[in-house]
């Protein structure tokens, strides 16, 4: 953990310490240092060495030659960073910023600077890897790249998990996490500003910190950097393997979402549904019984494995298949939440347990051709569920609620996203916004309490660059502007019976893809000549140009005879198809 270990074949997660220390370098470049001093760890360790070559890419970027006097190794404690601090000033190495390869160097390097009369940041920049618990609230309030360490001690313990448990031995994976870098006063980036306060000690709040995600170098920028410091070997992040060449039309293949979600016409329609929860249709298109697992968070329900889940998206192909991400369904049963003492039972799955059940999905669909999403229960409904329609009488603690939500959930997908989202389809969230009528809250009030917190829960999903989706029964039309201002790429669900298609298309072409719109009644009912005939015209209508995925509104049920699914299926075929 937290260790890049070189020579031996075994499961690993750390930080991206090389994108990490070019950004920070970056950071002070763009700020006007051309004399920046790195003090690191001890020679040879991996981390430390991570962190020179990210720092001398970045000056060679900048067209700056790295200075070997500037770059100083030392233990990763404070009295490293005094001493080497004081080396630098001693023979006459003086830099106009520094950068501490971790929180405990830093500290040795604040107070040697003390001692010599110099200040943060007037006379001297510095930056430094992790984060001190209350970095904000002391001075110099630190520019630090964050690592997740809560991330990685939960990406480990699913590591570990899932080898245990594994029936075959896997093969040695490697987890590298993405940081993010949280910029404050002792970089200087705010000396310029008309705001900035000449005192050493400035005002806690008077500089607001930024946060942003530090995108690992891509691997053509990372190859060869052995050439800039000696010891050092990249390795590149872990990806599941992607199919390249082109697949048959009626296969699956994920780049026809791709190309639906860029509002391109696919050479058909895509297929994907919210979730097959029923047996019989498994058993009807794979022709074997199937064992029961637990469904997350649908207490009773069934659920194929993963494994079965692809094999069947295979035979009917379904361009991806969705890993649900659930809180316990008795979680958020109705009056589940009297007062405020009932939110401590609010606890969701482990951490580690869901991002093995994603990455099982994963290697499932390893060159088979088969996209993953991964779907999420939003904080709008499930609050207002829990208390059981007494939202608007106790509008204090239906927020507390959502916002507890919200945290949960913002916290478990950037977890997520941060480990895998170079390999999701997209990230749905589950959240019923609107009911048969319209908005499930009147407007005003669904204005005040929905929108902000849709917009936390995906900012990891955007940040990463992943189409985000929003699934909601009812008459969605009233919702769909705050959706499209959040940032969702896609609303899902649209079931018929509450839902002008025509008009939602019109209105939306370009701007929202939209996933669904056939009607559960007629795939429970059918006949299959009309089920086929509906969905060949709703495609015709809605997917010319793109922008539109056709499904049921609310997954595959046993209430949907198989045949009907499949009849569904069989009108998405292309023409030239028999």
């Amino acid at each position: 953990i937290d260790r890049r270990i070189i020579g031996w074949d075994l499961d690993m997660v750390y930080g991206d310490s090389l994108s990490g220390a070019y950004a920070l370098t970056s950071h002070l470049i763009d700020l006007g240092h051309r004399r920046i001093a790195m003090l690191s760890g001890p020679e040879g360790a991996p981390t430390a060495e991570d962190r020179i070559v990210g720092y001398c890419r970045a000056l060679a970027d900048a067209g700056i030659e790295p200075d070997p006097c500037l770059i100083r190794r030392g233990g990763f404690n404070w009295r490293a960073g005094d001493e080497l601090t004081n080396q630098l000033w001693r023979e006459g190495n003086t830099p106009t910023a520094i950068f501490a390869a971790n929180n405990a160097i830093a500290i040795g390097v604040i107070g040697a600077l003390g001692k010599l009369g110099l200040r943060i940041p007037q006379d001297v920049a510095l930056v430094c890897f992790d984060d001190l618990p209350h970095a904000v609230k002391f001075f110099p309030f630190l520019t630090v790249i964050a690592q997740p360490a809560y991330d990685m001690g939960a990406n480990a313990a699913q590591l570990l998990l899932s080898r245990l448990e594994s029936p075959v031995p896997l093969k040695p994976r490697r987890v590298v996490l993405p940081v993010r870098m949280v910029v404050r006063y002792s970089c200087g980036s705010t000396l310029k500003e008309p705001q900035h306060s000449t005192l050493s000690l400035p005002l806690e709040g008077l500089v607001p910190p930024r946060e942003f995600l530090v995108k690992p170098l891509a691997p053509e920028e990372s190859a060869g950097l052995a050439g800039l410091e000696a010891g050092r070997t990249t390795d590149g992040r872990r990806r599941h393997g992607r199919r390249t060449a082109p697949l048959a039309p009626d296969k699956p293949d994920l780049g026809r979402l791709r190309q639906v979600f860029n509002f391109r016409e696919a050479d058909r329609p895509p297929r994907v549904e919210l979730r097959i929860g029923g047996r019989n249709v498994y058993e009807y298109v794979l022709e074997r019984p199937l064992k029961q697992e637990v469904a997350a968070g649908r207490s009773g329900a069934f659920a194929a494995p993963p494994e079965a889940q692809v094999e069947f998206a295979q035979h009917v192909g379904l361009d991806a298949v969705g890993c649900e991400f659930a809180w316990h369904a008795e979680t958020w049963a109705d009056d589940a939440v009297v007062s405020v003492t009932d939110m401590a039972r609010l606890e969701p799955a482990p951490l580690a347990w869901q991002l093995g059940q994603l990455e099982r999905y994963l290697r499932a669909a390893q060159g088979a051709g088969v996209g993953v999403f991964a779907s999420f229960s939003g904080c709008f409904a499930n609050a207002l569920r829990s208390l059981n329609g007494r939202g608007a009488a106790d509008l204090p603690l239906l927020e507390r609620v959502m916002d507890l939500l919200a945290a949960h959930g913002e916290r478990l997908i950037r977890a997520v996203c941060d480990r895998f989202a170079d390999d999701l389809a997209f990230v749905l969230i589950a959240d019923d916004v609107a009911n048969d009528q319209g908005l499930a809250l009147p407007p005003e009030l669904f204005a005040q309490l929905a929108p902000g917190r849709l917009q936390r829960l995906i900012a990891p999903v955007l940040e990463h660059g992943v189409p985000a989706v929003l699934h909601s029964t009812g008459q969605v039309a009233a919702a769909l502007p705050f959706v499209q201002q959040a940032g969702f790429r896609a609303i899902h669900g649209l079931d018929p019976a509450f839902n002008d298609l025509d008009a939602l298309h019109a209105a939306w072409a370009g701007r929202l893809v939209l996933m669904g719109g056939i009607s559960e009644t007629l795939l429970i009912e059918g006949p299959r000549e009309k089920i086929e005939a509906t969905v060949a015209e709703t495609c015709r209508r809605l997917a010319g140009q793109g922008g539109y995925v056709p499904g049921s509104p609310r997954g595959i049920s046993d209430a949907i005879p198989p045949a009907n699914f499949v009849a569904m299926i069989e009108a998405t075929r292309p023409r030239s198809q028999p």
